[in-house]
């Protein structure tokens, strides 16, 4: 259900209002319909309270005081109470109310008082006890699940382990500590997801991982679900950005393959090996998680790229990241990239992930496509046993190219109308590719074969 907010007042103008802090910088909160959708762990009470542009702090965390409502339920004490922050649904994931970690109670100015982050719809909640909390094998992580669910209670076990392994990796793999952005315990919640098997979820209470109950089914599946997830934590504050969704996705399953395998990338590994044809920056489909191909090719072109580009990209825009880690114009990376990844098949491909053959321009034709933006092609040719092949390539836009005759390559200059006339001597052995990498824009390509002078 969408979230839908009603400007309310008070009928008493000085009733308490909720006010959301950052050191001496005040912004008064805008009371608002209590949005319908209910988690069954607690009980809204009192009224909703929006914070629709929370006061500026370096680190992004604000103090939240919700009003302790003048009318309590039967038995319920303030210093019961909690703070629940109200998560819209995105995409496909359902919306929920989530409690805040701590909370404090003021009883001289009868406020509860919590540490949030970002925009979002406070209000005090009575817990019910309805999770059961089981902490992780070293204790940095709390998992909730539903105790009379005896799915659940395997998968937390499984959890348990599975977290304080990942993050010690994580850790000693020299990425940032996976933490929830508030400095508290990290929180795990096991329920019913719609779609994927596991979501790092940013809230007004810090990030949280929402792993999905069906996950007990696939018990092999826990380990690779635990490592993609946990690993967005470490990417800390480029995580709360959109744009950088499709580098957060791809690092992520890049982890999960280091740690894992290349077994482990299965759902999210492109079959047909097409995928560097495609922008890195799609989002479309799977390619954002496929795309750890991309940043393999990364690491194993220079290893670190992947540390220092993560390290980059919570300052700058991802593609500046790229650019200024592997100083590199970016149409050749991509075209390297490509070539490496579809006609040389090294790196990953060669640890479980052989791509299917691709097929040769047939002397006489003419293949005519438009390259897309950071992206690659790869065109073969047959070459003949007894006469050269002359290759003509005809290019609008900015675009590397590059002759590539098994380990070794030689980068093709196309004079000032954008065309490309070459000559492979006889001899040249039997397959030959073009590799075509495109930067920012895409470009317009037109390649033809024909047969040259008799050997």
């Amino acid at each position: 259900m969408a979230l839908l907010l009603a400007a309310g007042c008070s009928n008493e103008p000085d009733a308490p209002s909720a006010r959301a802090l950052a050191g001496a910088v005040e912004l008064d909160a805008r009371r608002v319909a209590a949005p319908e959708e209910s988690e069954p762990d607690f009980d809204i009470v009192g009224p909703a309270w929006e914070v629709a542009q929370p006061p500026a702090s370096e680190d992004g965390v604000y103090t939240i005081e919700v009003p302790v409502p003048e009318t309590l339920p039967a038995g319920v004490t303030p210093e019961q109470l909690s703070v629940a922050a109200y998560e819209p649904s995105t995409t496909d994931r359902a919306s929920f109310w989530i409690l805040a970690g701590s909370v404090e109670y003021d009883a001289g100015r009868g406020v509860l008082v919590a540490q949030a982050r970002g925009r979002g719809v406070f209000a005090a909640a009575v817990p019910n006890g309805y999770w059961t909390v089981a902490p992780s094998a070293d204790g940095a992580y709390e998992i909730y699940y539903s105790a009379d669910e005896a799915d659940a209670r395997s998968l937390a076990a499984l959890l348990q382990d599975e977290l304080a392994a990942t993050r010690s990796w994580v850790i000693e793999e020299g990425y940032d500590e996976p933490v929830d952005g508030l400095g508290q315990p990290q929180r795990v919640f096991i329920r019913a997801l719609r779609g994927g098997r596991a979501l790092a979820q940013p809230t007004a209470f810090g990030v949280v991982l929402l792993v999905s109950d069906r996950l007990a089914a696939t018990p092999d599946a826990v380990a690779a679900a635990v490592t993609h997830e946990l690993f967005h934590l470490s990417q800390g504050q480029a995580l709360q950005d959109a744009a950088n969704a499709w580098s957060l996705e791809a690092t992520a399953e890049f982890a999960t393959v280091r740690r894992l395998g290349v077994e482990a990338a299965k759902p999210q590994t492109d079959r047909s090996c097409a995928n560097y044809a495609r922008s890195v920056t799609d989002t479309r489909g799977l390619n954002e998680y496929e795309n750890w191909t991309f940043f393999a090719y990364l690491e194993y072109r220079r290893p670190g790229s992947v540390r220092e580009f993560l390290d980059l990209q919570s300052q700058v825009d991802a593609v500046a990241a790229l650019r200024e880690v592997t100083e590199t114009p970016l149409s050749e990376l991509l075209g390297e990239y490509a070539g490496a990844y579809r006609y040389q098949q090294s790196f990953p491909l060669a640890e479980g992930l052989p791509c299917p053959a691709l097929e040769a321009l047939a002397v006489g034709t003419a293949l005519e496509v438009v390259v897309p933006s950071l992206a690659g092609l790869v065109v073969t040719l047959d070459a003949l046993p007894d006469r050269e092949l002359v290759v003509t390539v005809e290019v609008s836009g900015s675009l590397y190219a590059a002759l590539w005759q098994g380990p070794d390559f030689e980068v093709l200059e196309a004079d000032a109308g954008g065309r490309i006339d070459y000559t492979i001597e006889c001899g040249a052995g039997d397959r030959v590719a073009l590799v075509f990498g495109a930067g920012v824009e895409p470009a317009d390509l037109r390649v033809s074969a024909a047969t040259g002078e008799a050997c």
